[in-house]
């Protein structure tokens, strides 16, 4: 019995056909492969950027801190704020330009906004009485207060932390 042309190329068809379907399920199994290994590579990549700035903010905060100990350190051993009676408080503008004010200039730009803006307030006000001259009781009583304000809000960063 002779076979057909059909029945010859049968097999050779079935070999086609299996060897296209091979090759379609390996491009299939590689492109799920390449996207799982793209998504795991974007993860790691997440996870490195999101170490780099969380040891960048701790660096931050590190140096916040070292600017903070000094402006404590100089605020406690230097007295710029005396009662002087009533409701007035003194303030040594001398005092605080020599001994403090370094210590709050040499790290200006690592302190908080809020400590910051206190800063700036109580410098307009020692500027404003440079200016004048002759401070104002009610003038020395705000800078004795804004003064105070910056080391208070410094120690509540502390127990923030």
């Amino acid at each position: 019995m002779e076979k057909t042309a059909f029945e010859i190329s049968l097999p050779v068809l079935g070999t086609i056909a299996g060897s296209i379907l091979g090759v379609i399920g390996t491009l299939l199994v590689n492109g799920q492969r390449s996207k799982i290994e793209y998504k795991q590579a974007e993860l790691k990549r997440n996870w490195d950027i999101a170490d780099a700035e969380k040891k960048n903010s701790e660096e931050k905060q590190e140096q916040k801190y070292e600017v903070y100990n000094k402006i404590l350190k100089a605020a406690g051993e230097v007295q710029v704020t005396s009662h002087i009676g009533g409701s007035y408080t003194d303030f040594n503008i001398k005092d605080y330009e020599e001994y403090i004010r370094p210590e709050i200039f040499d790290g200006l730009h690592k302190l908080d906004p809020d400590v910051f803006d206190l800063v700036m307030e109580l410098e307009d006000e020692i500027d404003r009485a440079h200016h004048f001259e002759e401070a104002e009781p009610d003038q020395v009583n705000r800078m004795a207060d804004l003064y105070w304000k910056i080391t208070s809000k410094i120690k509540e960063y502390y127990k923030k932390r």
